[in-house]
């Protein structure tokens, strides 16, 4: 069985393991909900007597251009996102605070990890040091609270995330309850939530919830580009094409973690909705 760490596992761990021991939780639930409740991804697999899978990649050359057949849409606040062609562009520039990885489990993007007390009502966000927005600003705890304070407002028409943070809600306003969302210091933000909510760090990487700088003031995201991730907008079609470029005046926060980016251009080409005209355009090169 493989060494496991010394990282403080939550209370509630025990009780997934036992159910995935009784076939009534599966593996990949079960990594899930482990991440989410902060372990990683190393120390959660360590429990289930296993190691992290090792998966053959070649190593990515650097340079060239990735053409996609996508319907592109007009962007639009992130909060009110229901088609996932808009996340997909507006990725190049806008990031998130966790996201998924294949095999289920979660792993920090701006958030460099998390802890969570014994029943899921408060949770500590530890925010990755060194981050910079495009534009030079130092990434901090303010940044966040403001998205999740943002996130909260349910006067917003489309916002499906406020439903799904209610925990930080004041139901009398619609908005984020005084005192749930507190900046300890610059990259730690408590949140005190009114019930326990163990979906709390899955619906951050869920694609609404991409991080947005102060100066975004809604509309398209691409109009004011400002944002942590590696790509700028250069093409923005709607119904034609939308292209991005590498932006080389900004050194991306993830290159030091997971490496990349490594291709120079990504386009989002319009040809419509008819997938003949994908094959076609596939077989034609």
């Amino acid at each position: 069985m493989p060494k496991q760490s010394q990282e403080p596992v939550h209370p509630a761990v025990g009780l997934l393991l036992r159910d995935h021991q009784t076939n009534k939780l599966g593996r990949r639930e079960f990594l899930t909900r482990a991440t989410a409740l902060g372990l990683t991804a190393g120390t959660a697999y360590g429990l289930l007597g296993q190691a992290v899978p090792a998966i053959a990649q070649a190593v990515p050359k650097a340079g060239g251009t990735l053409r996609m057949a996508m319907e592109t849409r007009a962007g639009k606040d992130p909060r009110t996102w229901d088609w996932t062609e808009l996340p997909n562009f507006a990725r190049g520039w806008l990031d998130y605070l966790v996201e998924y990885q294949n095999d289920g489990s979660m792993r920090g993007m701006l958030l460099e990890s998390w802890t969570v007390n014994s029943d899921a009502s408060e949770y500590i966000l530890n925010i990755r040091p060194g981050v910079l927005w495009n534009n030079g600003e130092p990434f901090t705890a303010a940044d966040v609270a403001r998205n999740l304070t943002q996130w909260c407002d349910s006067t917003v028409e489309g916002n499906s995330l406020s439903s799904r943070f209610g925990g930080l809600l004041n139901p009398d306003t619609g908005l984020a309850r005084d005192g749930a969302i507190t900046v300890v210091d610059p990259h730690t933000v408590k949140l005190a939530l009114s019930a326990p909510d163990i979906t709390f760090i899955a619906t951050m990487a869920d694609f609404p919830a991409a991080i947005v700088h102060h100066s975004y003031s809604g509309g398209d995201p691409a109009a004011n580009p400002v944002g942590t991730g590696p790509y700028l907008p250069d093409v923005n079609e709607p119904g034609v094409k939308q292209t991005l470029v590498r932006n080389t005046e900004h050194v991306w926060w993830g290159t030091a973690v997971y490496g990349g980016p490594y291709l120079d251009r990504i386009e989002y080409i319009d040809f419509g909705t008819d997938p003949s005209a994908m094959v076609s355009l596939a077989a034609s090169d």
